[in-house]
Order: C-alpha cells, then sequence, then structure tokens
C-alpha cells in the first residue's frame, strides 16, 4: 500500500506557467504537451481560496493485490517481471495518477517530490 496527498490548486486563481518554468518542465516531460500545467499564483487577491492558491488535498493511492504469481516474482526479486504482471493485471500506480491531474491541471507541477526526477514508472502506460 503506498499513499501520497497533493495539494489542490484553486481553480478561480490558479495560472498557466509562465515560459522560463515550461522549460524546465520540458526537461522532465520533453514527450508531453505542456499546455495544461498550472501553478499557484502568487499574490492573488481570491476569496475561493482565502488567497492560498490552494482548496485542499487530493489523496493518491495504489495497493497491490499479493496473489500467487505476484508473491513468486516478490520471491524472486524479479521486479521487471512483477511490473509486467501488474501492467497486464490493469494496476493503476500512483506516479501515473499524479501525472494524470498534473497534466489536467489540477495540482501543482511544482509541489511534487516526483518533479524532482522523471517519473520512475513510465513503462506502465506507455504501451
Amino acid at each position: 500500500i503506498a499513499q501520497q496527498l497533493h495539494p489542490i490548486l484553486c481553480h478561480d486563481c490558479k495560472r498557466k506557467l509562465n515560459k522560463d518554468e515550461l522549460k524546465i518542465v520540458a526537461t522532465f516531460y520533453p514527450e508531453e504537451n505542456l499546455e495544461n500545467l498550472y501553478t499557484r499564483k502568487s499574490k492573488s487577491r481570491c476569496k475561493t481560496c482565502n488567497d492560498l492558491g490552494l482548496l485542499g488535498r487530493k489523496v493518491f493511492a495504489e495497493f497491490i493485490v499479493l496473489d500467487k504469481s505476484s508473491l513468486e516474482y516478490i520471491i524472486n526479486l524479479d521486479i521487471i517481471g512483477l511490473e509486467k504482471y501488474l501492467i497486464a493485471h490493469n494496476f493503476i500506480n500512483i506516479d501515473f495518477s499524479v501525472k494524470k491531474a498534473i497534466f489536467n491541471g489540477e495540482i501543482d507541477v511544482f509541489g511534487l517530490k516526483a518533479f524532482e526526477k522523471p517519473m520512475i514508472n513510465e513503462l506502465f502506460y506507455t504501451q
């Protein structure tokens, strides 16, 4: 089981990334369409969020059901095999869910630990 909380951007005062910010993000996501990326608006006067730029937190979670096959991959330390098995059984990983929320403009791309490095499990959903 894994879980993360990420701040939800205020829909009334969030802003699109500027050119310099887009260049930074493009180094991590060179193949992605970056048009729908947003961040918090600084020094806004927003009654919806009381000038915080945020409307609470969104939960992202994943869990692996340990059946006989997945346990065998774990016992054999076969991480690649486990990943392929999980993909074949429609496992939705946290990184994919967070990335989807980023590219839908729901959460701030710069508020993420995942932004510090490329998404680890890109192979999960590039098929």
